[in-house]
């Protein structure tokens, strides 16, 4: 239906001029409403995906937040765990780093005890009387030749039981360093002479090992 655009009376779909008054009708295209409406199909379909995209958007929003969240409490948790290590660490007693220096000491030489000296920093392992070590080590410094000979007991590419007992020192100056309070990493292992357990025989210090007892009148 359509209506005279100047005397508005009800006219025919066909009409051309308005049998009322004369006047001259637009021409209308019969598809245009159509078109229009397809228009606006299309853009209520845009308007849906751009809808939907939202509330995708929306609803993954929470789970990154958690996911995040969850990062940042395990690399915070992380640093935290490392800074009470590093703070328990640091207040070790005298007692409690001859505790951890015993079992370092007990994987590479057994039969020993371990005392601490806070002050000089140094750690003493006392080779215990009647243990194998002790006997092998008495065995070779007994003889006089080799007791003060520090080419023999400072050589570091001597074979035998010294070779051995040297690396065993290496090791554990190695494994102990990381374990004692930051300013005092660079602890001095301290292998008592079985003989006279007042004097030194080998001290480890940063992966070097020295002979301590080279003259015949320290004994």
């Amino acid at each position: 239906m359509k209506y005279c655009i100047k005397c508005g009376k009800l006219l025919e779909k066909e009409d051309q001029f308005c049998v009322h008054c004369g006047a001259k009708q637009p021409h209308i295209e019969e598809n245009s409403h159509s078109i229009e409406l397809n228009d606006l199909n299309g853009l209520k379909g845009r308007q849906g995906l751009e809808v939907d995209s939202n509330k995708k958007r929306r609803s993954m929003k929470p789970y990154l937040i958690s996911i995040v969240g969850l990062i940042a409490i395990i690399v915070i948790g992380f640093a935290g765990l490392q800074l009470f290590n590093v703070y328990k660490r640091n207040n070790l007693t005298p007692q409690d780093i001859a505790d951890i220096g015993a079992t370092v000491v007990d994987e590479h030489m057994s039969g020993c005890t371990v005392t601490y000296s806070k002050e000089d920093n140094q750690l003493f392992i006392n080779v215990s009387e009647g243990s194998e070590l002790y006997d092998k080590l008495t065995d070779i410094l007994d003889d006089p030749d080799i007791l003060y000979d520090p080419d023999i007991l400072n050589d570091q590419d001597s074979s035998g039981e010294l070779k051995t007992v040297q690396n065993s020192l290496k090791k554990i100056s190695a494994e102990l360093s990381p374990k004692m309070p930051t300013s005092r990493k660079n602890v001095n292992i301290v292998l008592l002479n079985p003989l006279n357990s007042n004097r030194k025989l080998y001290v480890a210090s940063e992966g070097k090992i020295t002979y301590d007892f080279t003259k015949a009148n320290d004994w």
